[in-house]
């Protein structure tokens, strides 16, 4: 397995496997906003840690095939923050979340984050547990909410 800052020819298939990975979160739990919806945000998420120098985009690849990514945003009153991943299906289990999270938080370092925090989706326990085996600590529980109203021009979510 190779962790390295994701190149161009890599990106179209990271963004795909964004737009596969995150059925768990609020957005496709919601089910008012259409599937292709939430797959298009997944993408432009891995796309602008590609494309933001504030932010980053690693990429983990077995046998030189993308088999897992990690987005983070800049650095920002010495704290890093972790944006996004994923670990291709076919790849889970076999340490590649773990360590594209080590490998971003040395990144983080570099670029002088003294401290980490990450937002998780309590639906994603394997997500929960790896934080927990890397040594986090809760630090707040949020609920978010999502109400639709009926009008004239169709669902609107406000």
């Amino acid at each position: 397995m190779e962790i390295r800052d994701a190149e161009e020819p890599e990106l179209d298939r990271l963004m795909a496997l964004a737009g596969r990975s995150h059925r768990s979160s609020r957005f496709y739990s919601d089910g008012g906003f259409p599937v292709e919806r939430c797959d298009a945000l997944y993408r432009a998420w891995v796309e602008r840690g590609f494309s933001d120098p504030e932010w980053g985009l690693l990429a983990a690849l077995v046998d030189g095939e993308p088999a897992g990514y990690m987005v983070h945003s800049g650095v920002v009153d010495g704290e890093g923050h972790g944006e996004l991943g994923a670990v291709d299906a076919r790849y889970r289990g076999q340490g590649i979340g773990r360590a594209l999270h080590v490998a971003m938080f040395h990144v983080l370092m570099e670029r002088g984050s003294r401290t980490h925090r990450g937002i998780l989706s309590a639906a994603n326990r394997p997500i929960v547990r790896l934080h927990e085996r890397l040594g986090f600590s809760l630090d707040a529980t949020e609920v978010w909410h999502h109400k639709w109203y009926e009008t004239g021009g169709g669902r609107r979510w406000r």
